[in-house]
C-alpha cells in the first residue's frame, strides 16, 4: 500500500531528516576537534550550558531536551574532571546547582578559541540572507513542536 504524503508534509520529512543529519555530522566534528581536550559533543554541550552561570542537572536537562539521566552521567564525568562542581541550591534542596570551576572556566575559553577558524570556515559558504531565513525556519519548527508535546503530552 503506497501512502501519499502532502508536498509540505513531505517538506517537513525532508527537513527533519536534513536536522538529524546535520546534528550527527556535527556532533562527529565535535568530537573530534576536542578529542584532545577530552571532551566530546555532549560534555561540550553542558558546559556551554553552564556558561551563562550556574543551573540544576533538570535545568539542563530542559535545555537540551534530553533526560536528567543524561545530563547526570555528563556532569559526573565533568565533575571528576574537576570542570565543574555542585554548589548548595537554596531553592531546592535535592537538586544542586552545577557550576563550572575556574578549569573549566578556562576548559570553556580554550574551546571556543579552538572552535572559532572551523565555524568561520563554514559560515565563509552560508548566504546572509538564507541563513537568516533558515533560523527562522527551524526556530518556528522547533516552537510548534514544542507546543504538540506541551499540549498532547506526546513522549
Amino acid at each position: 500500500m503506497i501512502v501519499m504524503i502532502g508536498s509540505r508534509t513531505h517538506d517537513v520529512e525532508k527537513l527533519a531528516g536534513e536536522v538529524r543529519h546535520l546534528f550527527q555530522v556535527l556532533k562527529t566534528l565535535a568530537d573530534a576537534v576536542h578529542r584532545e581536550a577530552g571532551l566530546n559533543a555532549s560534555t561540550r554541550a553542558v558546559i556551554e550550558a553552564l556558561a551563562d552561570g550556574p543551573r540544576t542537572v533538570p535545568d539542563i536537562a530542559r535545555r537540551k531536551s534530553v533526560t536528567r539521566q543524561h545530563i547526570q552521567l555528563l556532569v559526573d564525568e565533568l565533575a571528576r574532571a574537576e570542570l565543574v562542581e555542585l554548589k548548595p541550591n537554596p531553592a531546592h534542596l535535592r537538586s544542586p546547582l552545577v557550576q563550572l570551576t575556574r578549569k573549566g572556566e578556562a576548559m570553556f575559553a580554550a574551546v571556543r578559541k579552538r572552535e572559532a577558524p572551523l565555524l568561520d570556515r563554514l559560515a565563509a559558504g552560508l548566504d546572509a540572507r538564507k541563513t537568516a531565513v533558515t533560523i527562522q525556519t527551524l526556530a518556528g519548527l522547533r516552537r510548534r513542536v514544542e507546543e504538540i508535546l506541551e499540549k498532547e503530552q506526546v513522549t
